[in-house]
């Protein structure tokens, strides 16, 4: 009997501590991503778009639409604009109604 309440505690401490902890990798990847946004939103009020091209680029493939529309705003402004096409159209195709996207596409 007292072999089954020690291995129950064993078990439920096990368990409270498993899902303290992040869920997944992903959950990871997305905390790291919106870190990275909210680092480059000051940068676009200063229009240092050449940070931003430094910190986002990197990660362009896991950005959020936030980040990608920053990302191809600063691109944008650098006369990137092969970069920049590329990122809009992923926004597109993400959300086909995104008109913010479309706009910056039909700009770029």
């Amino acid at each position: 009997m007292l072999r089954t309440k020690c291995l129950i505690a064993t078990l439920l401490s096990f368990w409270t501590i498993a899902l303290a902890a992040p869920s997944s990798n992903l959950d990871r990847v997305q905390a790291r991503i919106e870190t990275l946004v909210a680092q480059a939103r000051p940068m676009a009020i200063k229009k240092d778009w050449d940070a931003i091209v430094a910190l986002l680029k990197p990660e362009s493939e896991n950005l959020n639409r936030e980040g990608l529309l920053l990302l191809a705003k600063a691109l944008h402004n650098q006369k990137d604009y092969l970069d920049e096409v590329r990122l809009l159209s992923n926004v597109t195709i993400m959300d086909p109604k995104d008109y913010v996207a479309w706009s910056d596409l039909g700009r770029a």
